[in-house]
């Protein structure tokens, strides 16, 4: 599988080109607390350095999104220093009005055509 080893567990990604697309406006961490968000329901042990990869970003701009989205009460926290959160109904509902699964298609279309 693309994303899975043998045994089962997650792959690490390849790190993307950088992406200039993205920042730290709320458009943008919505997007970005989205993925990391599915990061941890996945099992990851790493969530923002997984979603940093997936996307081509540095890891602190995903910590700064991920701040942006706790405080917005988008995603929520187990924690400092933990990799953890879910999105929130009100996370949820933000990604959804900002048309996410479109921005979502595009990015990981993107990253599968760089793996070819």
């Amino acid at each position: 599988s693309l994303f899975l080893n043998n045994d089962g567990s997650l792959k690490e990604p390849e790190p993307r080109v950088r992406n200039l697309e993205l920042g730290a406006s709320k458009r943008d961490a919505i997007f970005i607390a989205y993925l990391y968000a599915q990061q941890v329901e996945a099992g990851s042990n790493q969530p923002a350095l997984r979603t940093a990869n997936l996307l081509g970003l540095e890891l602190k701009q995903v910590y700064v999104a991920v701040r942006i989205a706790r405080r917005n009460e988008w995603l929520t926290s187990g924690g400092a220093g933990k990799g953890s959160g879910a999105l929130t109904k009100t996370g949820l509902k933000a990604y959804q009005e900002l048309d996410g699964d479109k921005l979502y298609e595009s990015f990981i279309k993107g990253y599968l055509k760089e793996l070819d």
